[in-house]
């Protein structure tokens, strides 16, 4: 769960097992997370946007986000 400025509020076990990264996480924004895991510009302007729709709008909204890694690995959020 995120507040209006797309800090992260709430995060399931399911989202992130590892409750240490999780408890790190409460209160960093979606782009302070993605710079430190190197997520490409587009996949965090991209996840913005949809949340911040959601935030707006207050519709329920489900996504798949794809990128390769710089070990050309497909990787899925």
């Amino acid at each position: 769960m995120f507040d209006e400025e797309l800090r992260l509020e709430f995060i399931s076990e399911n989202a992130t097992r590892d409750k240490a990264l999780r408890d790190s996480l409460i209160g960093k924004r979606n782009v302070d997370y993605a710079k430190s895991e190197a997520w490409p510009d587009a996949i965090v302007a991209k996840r913005d946007e949809i949340l911040l729709k959601v935030y707006e709008t207050d519709e329920s909204v489900t996504w798949v986000e794809q990128s390769v890694s710089e070990s050309n690995k497909t990787l899925w959020c």
